[in-house]
């Protein structure tokens, strides 16, 4: 069930930039202009009755994803 309003923030590692958005009624973030760095995000605000993610997450932009290949 994705949940709205609940808040991030993101840090650049390299730039110390920081972005705090909230999740939309589809519970997405979009952070736009973002420099290529390691990012570390944050919960810091959650829906009433939910706890806060006990670690953060990384990210490294841009990012590269790469898809498995059938043999």
């Amino acid at each position: 069930i994705p949940l709205s309003g609940v808040s991030f923030r993101l840090v650049g590692m390299d730039e110390g930039d920081e972005h705090i958005a909230s999740t939309d009624a589809d519970g997405r973030i979009c952070w736009e202009g973002l420099l290529p760095q390691d990012y570390v995000i944050t919960e810091i605000k959650t829906a009433d009755g939910k706890n806060l993610l006990k670690d953060n997450i990384t990210v490294t932009l841009p990012m590269d994803a790469k898809r498995g290949e059938k043999a």
